[in-house]
């Protein structure tokens, strides 16, 4: 199934404005970056994180989250309507084995996927997905934008960070959003555009 044809699906389902399910080098076998549309490592982009997210007010608090209670996988980070979508598309989400990092420093108990139709095979066609509890939004929020290339945008929702570096957008949603993390609830959720953040929850047991 084409790119074309999984952006179909989840637009007909009406899941955020237009969610370009897409990645923006090559598969998992190949050299993607850690932020902008490859998160996972570094290099062309900047660094992976964020989601499309619930209402809330608050980008996070000083205290540590609550860890889920249960195992991080790439179904229960989805929300139950996305994961279906995605499914019938024929595509799959696998857990990078590489280290997330975000402003240049690991994210701990969070949880990084690479989603595609075929993880054998080297293709452009994939996007990233990845959620982790956050302690100190604010601390995290100033790192990146110090570490330039992104630029923040307070919302109802949260607080998103978005890329602001062409490099960092090979590929854009709708609205011109390429990489974005979305900083809510001591949570931060990743996706390759703003629009895909849409796709991304809290998993069961996540008391923030």
């Amino acid at each position: 199934m084409n790119r074309r044809t999984v952006q179909t699906l989840l637009l007909g389902a009406g899941i955020a404005s237009a969610i370009a399910l897409a990645g923006c080098t090559s598969a998992d076998s190949s050299d993607s970056s850690t932020s902008g549309s490859n998160p996972g490592a570094s290099s062309a982009s900047t660094e992976p994180g964020a989601g499309a997210a619930s209402p809330s007010t608050s980008a996070g608090s000083d205290a540590a989250p609550a860890a889920p209670s249960i195992e991080l996988t790439c179904d229960n980070t989805m929300s139950p309507d996305a994961l279906a979508r995605y499914q019938a598309a024929g595509w799959t989400g696998q857990v990078r084995d590489q280290a997330w990092l975000i402003a240049g420093m690991p994210v701990a108990d969070g949880i990084l996927c690479q989603w595609m139709e075929d993880h054998t095979v080297a293709t452009d066609n994939f996007t990233f997905l990845g959620w982790a509890p956050v302690a100190d939004a604010e601390a995290m929020i100033s790192d990146l934008i110090l570490e330039g290339g992104w630029r923040r945008e307070d919302a109802a929702e949260g607080i998103y960070v978005t890329a602001d570096d062409a490099q960092m957008m090979p590929i854009v949603d709708a609205e011109g959003y390429g990489t974005t993390y979305l900083f809510v609830d001591g949570q931060v959720r990743y996706a390759s555009t703003k629009s895909e953040l849409a796709s991304i929850t809290a998993p069961p047991g996540f008391a923030p």
